[in-house]
């Protein structure tokens, strides 16, 4: 019973995203993201984005020097929140756990969505904003 009251616990953590606030990143770094949607920046197996050094960009490659899908300035947060089960890819989930969180995003016409782990959620935030405000 304990067990089941933990998970249920998490699950409710994870769809309160009220705590994360966008922080700009201080330098470049990578961090595990995926971006879903029909742009040209969403391709498979670019799970990471490295942030820090100019717009964000998706990549696969872990050091974020090569194969890099810049993403656009007309790019637009709308919110972040918690997993929908049966909406989301089903490999979010097993990818980010239950700290993982989406970023709701607009490009254009086009929905866009970022999953993430939660503790890189604020960096992302931090950088879509930025790169949209300079």
């Amino acid at each position: 019973m304990f067990s089941m009251w933990l998970v249920w616990r998490r699950v409710r953590r994870a769809d309160d995203t009220s705590d994360i606030l966008p922080a700009v990143p201080a330098a470049r770094l990578t961090v595990s993201a995926t971006v879903h949607g029909d742009v040209p920046y969403s391709r498979p197996g670019y799970g990471l984005l490295v942030l820090g050094d100019g717009p964000p960009a998706a990549t696969p490659d872990p050091a974020g020097r090569v194969a890099r899908a810049t993403l656009p300035e007309t790019l637009t947060v709308e919110r972040v929140r918690g997993w929908r089960l049966g909406e989301d890819p089903d490999a979010w989930p097993a990818a980010y756990k239950y700290n993982g969180v989406v970023i709701e995003c607009r490009d254009g016409d086009q929905e866009v969505l970022i999953a993430t782990r939660r503790r890189d959620a604020p960096v992302i935030l931090g950088a879509l904003i930025s790169s949209v405000a300079a």
